[in-house]
């Protein structure tokens, strides 16, 4: 027979005993390792969390004394005062005053009715610290110690309160704050569990020299517990942590071999399973973000829409209310110089300024909708000479208040667009080319063909624009904003704005300017209801 037949058994065999062997001691190192990590863990916690609450409870003498102090040594509010620093020290079981050592007032006063009257400079079990405590001039902590009000263990801490008399500090009394080492223990262990966990506690007996046993857990802690020291202000405390050893002991080391090669193969299965199904968690989690990165578009998108909405409304709002200001300010000052028929011209340019209103707020009402994808932009039959004129009568009381001469030219009167996308724009070209043409300036609105459509065209002799200014005058996100010849403010809005309704619509805005010479600014329509520019 070919040795083949058996040396390939055996050396499967031999090779899955070295594995399942190599397997079981890595594991016992590992869960060694993390046993010990978690009792040190657990300890270090736990000795802090015990010495945080000692620490923040003996601080409450403190806040008992300053609040004795506040009131004069006057303790008739006691309790008052007792009841609020119980609140904000939920680690301090009472606290007491007692005014030449002797216990006096307690709060709460229920189950500690024994300990009034008691003079801790006279009992021998309490001399020795509270002399010390009184010389010294220093807070003591006292404890663990069985009270004898109620026989429950607890830790006592004493601060000595010095009061001036006639120039000098006399002793008037002790601010004292009492723990229950249950209720201490029980709040730093309550995370422990009980099944998986034991521990104990032991410390400094003040009436012995021997260490006390403070509290412990039902199970006992084991040979290998991990000890912890927690610093106290009169000692030092041993805490003894242990991990229950649940760990199943075979009886046959061939069968745990076994098992663990078993144990191996399920497990491969389980995390097979595990990580298909992690998969397909994680394909619905991307479409999951992708969906809310696309929310999150859609709700930047609308915020900016809303800050455009809002950023026209008030640019194109702005020039009509100021034109009713000039004409109702008009009326105001003359109304006693002026004829029936003059008061009656200037009400209904009011009525006409209050009518273009109108119609403007309904036209951003219409652009906003479009914008929000509610409505379209409408592309409509334009009669220019009707808008140009309205525009006209809109921006007269601004012309005749700055005295610049406004002419106007149409040849061509019927062209296509969005009635509001040309209406803002040729709105805010005339209120730029007033904004910046000086007095007895020159300021032309007219139509003309142009290259196959129809061209608005507002041209002034004012202050122009350098090559460098005309770079960024349509971009919306390069805010330009540059003051008037009279120091007009605008909102550099206006053009940008103006320019990306136009294109919205088909249209376009085109300029020609030079610097002390003027402007010369062209909206370009088509004549046909779908053409595009």
């Amino acid at each position: 027979m070919p040795k083949r037949l058996f040396i390939y058994p055996i050396i499967t065999f031999v090779g899955i005993l070295i594995l399942c062997s190599s397997i079981v001691q890595l594991f016992n190192e590992i869960n060694k390792q993390s046993r010990e990590q978690a009792l040190s863990f657990a300890s270090s916690a736990i000795a802090q969390a015990l010495q945080q609450q000692i620490v923040v409870g003996i601080a409450s003498t403190s806040m008992l004394e300053a609040t004795l102090r506040l009131a004069d040594f006057d303790t008739s509010d006691f309790e008052s005062w007792g009841a609020e620093i119980l609140s904000t020290n939920p680690s301090v079981s009472t606290v007491q005053l007692a005014p030449k050592g002797v216990v006096r007032q307690i709060y709460p006063m229920s189950g500690h009715e024994k300990a009034v009257g008691h003079d801790l400079l006279a009992d021998p079990r309490r001399l020795r610290a509270a002399m010390d405590a009184i010389q010294e001039q220093r807070l003591t902590m006292v404890g663990p110690l069985r009270l004898i009000q109620n026989n429950r263990m607890a830790i006592i801490a004493r601060k000595p309160v010095m009061q001036k008399v006639g120039g000098q500090e006399v002793f008037w009394g002790f601010s004292i704050a009492l723990i229950y080492i249950e209720d201490l223990v029980g709040k730093a262990m309550h995370r422990l569990d009980p099944v998986k966990w034991s521990y104990r506690l032991e410390g400094d007996n003040p009436d012995t020299p021997e260490l006390k046993l403070i509290a412990k857990s039902e199970t006992n802690v084991g040979p290998n517990a991990k000890e912890f020291p927690v610093h106290v202000p009169n000692g030092v405390w041993k805490l003894t942590v242990d991990m229950v050893d649940d760990t199943v002991v075979f009886m046959n080391q061939y069968l745990l071999y076994l098992m663990v090669f078993i144990v191996a193969c399920f497990a491969t299965a389980f995390v097979f399973y595990l990580e298909k199904k992690s998969y397909r968690q994680s394909l619905a989690l991307r479409q999951l973000n992708a969906e809310l990165q696309e929310a999150r578009d859609e709700l930047s998108r609308d915020n900016i829409l809303k800050d455009k909405f809002f950023s026209i409304l008030a640019h194109d709002m702005r020039n009509p209310f100021q034109s009713m200001m000039l004409v109702t300010e008009l009326i105001n000052q003359h109304a006693d110089k002026m004829s029936k028929e003059e008061i009656i011209t200037k009400v209904g340019r009011i009525h006409l300024i209050g009518e273009r209103m109108v119609e403007l707020l309904e036209n951003l009402l219409e652009w906003a909708g479009g914008q929000l994808g509610t409505q379209d932009l409408q592309i409509e039959q334009l009669d220019l000479n009707e808008m140009i004129q309205g525009n006209v009568e809109l921006v007269r009381p601004l012309v005749e208040r700055k005295g610049v001469m406004l002419k106007t030219d149409q040849q061509t009167s019927v062209a296509y667009g969005n009635p509001h996308a040309v209406q803002t724009a040729l709105r805010n070209l005339m209120n730029n080319a007033i904004k910046f043409t000086p007095e007895k300036g020159q300021i032309e609105v007219k139509t003309r063909p142009y290259d196959g459509g129809v061209a608005i065209i507002v041209g002034d002799n004012g202050v122009g624009m350098t090559p460098d200014q005309m770079k960024n005058i349509f971009a919306l996100d390069e805010k330009t904003s540059t003051a008037g010849t009279s120091g007009e403010k605008g909102t550099g809005l206006g053009l940008p704005l103006s320019c990306e309704l136009l294109e919205k619509s088909g249209a376009k805005m085109v300029v020609e300017s030079e610097a002390g010479k003027g402007s010369i600014f062209r909206i370009i329509l088509p004549q046909g209801p779908k053409a595009e520019y």
